[in-house]
């Protein structure tokens, strides 16, 4: 676990910093959310992980789950990870980034 967040971190900051910049922490984390609960679904995530699906195609199943909402913000992180093989962290990267969020929010009040 402990492995996995240390993977995470960075992404989760980076999301961060770029949502920060463009004023958009909240639909980041509303994304993140959903990405991470389906990454989390044992079907969907055995789904997206078998070995003859391309990152492109990753990111193009992945991306249903936010439907309409998925900016190209949210997408190209989706590619990076997936190309990664990072989509697996979505969950402790969701996590990682509502810490930053909170932590701002309350230094902020």
């Amino acid at each position: 676990m402990a492995e996995l967040l240390t993977l995470a971190r960075p992404y989760a900051k980076a999301a961060f910093a770029y949502a920060s910049e463009q004023s958009a922490t909240d639909s980041w984390s509303q994304a993140l959310e959903l990405l991470s609960a389906a990454v989390q679904d044992e079907a969907f995530s055995a789904f997206l992980n078998r070995p003859e699906l391309t990152p492109a195609e990753q990111v193009s199943v992945i991306a249903k789950v936010l439907g309409e909402d998925q900016t190209a913000a949210v997408s190209n992180f989706l590619t990076l990870l997936a190309e990664n093989n990072r989509l697996v962290l979505l969950p402790e990267i969701a996590a990682e980034y509502e810490q930053l969020n909170k932590l701002i929010q309350s230094s902020s009040d």
